[in-house]
């Protein structure tokens, strides 16, 4: 039994995957429920490893969805009140969850002190690690791998011998956006290294960026609009290298230990995993994400296109 973060927005999710994952590698043979006070049943019901969602908006609720057979027992919540109580009330053996001073800390049996500046993914194998041991890097990237394998979408056409992902989009406003059309300045400098293919993933608020991009007919770029959680796994997992905007699909692939460069409009450590192979570019202090230059970021992806296995290790 999971309670995940009472957040709607897609990142806020996303982030909690590889948890998930290890968990139905613990115990392959038992049920695994996610409970959320938000509609996100499209989201982790596209999980393989999910077993069932439920939907409980209220304390009552959430109450009645652990159960008595409930062995394992996991908030995700930063802090909370209830679910602390909720877990002290029903006694699962095993209550992870974390310490964030608060009145009920104490009711758990494995807990980690809670962490706003690590990165989000990492805190919640971290909290995991409490009870047995994670290997952090293999178990996020093993997470994506297995959503892609559940990919039955077709590939998108891919005939260069190199392949990167693009993830221009970023639903929280403008600000958060580097610019379609510095995107393409990149791919142009990316191409000229050698043949690449381009995924271009966009979100159903993109509507005008997808309409540029059909309309340029470029042979080398594929447009993936709103894809599917598998889809946008597989894409990730044949990629050579992703560069992203600070956006929710941008989560699958720095768990997928594929190279990455982050381009995001302030240091945001809760959002951004510091691994081997990858780096995060902010502008200026006091200057907008628009003001980053395009030879900056391309000069960041050579780097992290050069070869660097994912470390297990979290930093």
């Amino acid at each position: 039994m999971v309670f995940v973060r009472s957040r709607p927005f897609f990142g806020a999710q996303l982030v909690m995957f590889p948890a998930l994952y290890q968990l139905k590698q613990w115990w392959p043979d038992k049920r695994l429920r996610v409970v959320a006070r938000d509609p996100l049943g499209p989201v982790f019901e596209a999980l393989p490893w999910v077993d069932e969602f439920v939907l409980a908006t209220t304390a009552r609720q959430e109450y009645a969805a652990i159960g008595p057979a409930c062995e394992t027992y996991v908030s995700l919540h930063p802090s909370s009140e209830l679910h602390g109580l909720v877990g002290m009330l029903r006694r699962p053996a095993n209550r992870l969850g974390f310490r964030n001073r608060r009145a009920c800390d104490w009711s758990w049996t494995h807990a980690v002190p809670f962490n706003a500046s690590e990165y989000r993914g990492l805190h919640c194998l971290r909290l995991l690690s409490s009870l047995q041991a994670v290997d952090f890097g293999c178990v996020a990237r093993d997470c994506v791998a297995a959503l892609a394998c559940a990919c039955t979408e077709p590939a998108p056409p891919c005939a260069a011998p190199r392949s990167v992902t693009l993830m221009p989009g970023g639903g929280a406003g403008e600000f958060k956006k580097w610019g379609l059309a510095r995107y393409l300045a990149l791919a142009d400098a990316l191409a000229a290294q050698g043949p690449t293919h381009f995924h271009i993933v966009l979100g159903p608020a993109e509507a005008s960026e997808a309409a540029l991009l059909h309309s340029l007919n470029r042979s080398d770029v594929s447009v993936l609009n709103a894809p599917s959680l598998p889809a946008l796994a597989a894409t990730i997992m044949c990629s050579d290298l992703v560069v992203a905007n600070d956006c929710g699909p941008s989560h699958l692939a720095q768990c997928s230990g594929v190279p990455f460069v982050g381009v995001f409009d302030a240091d945001k450590p809760e959002w951004f995993w510091r691994r081997p192979g990858a780096c995060c570019l902010l502008p200026e202090q006091g200057q907008p994400l628009s003001a980053l230059p395009v030879e900056k970021v391309y000069e960041a992806c050579l780097q992290a296109l050069a070869p660097c296995p994912l470390n297990s290790s979290p930093e």
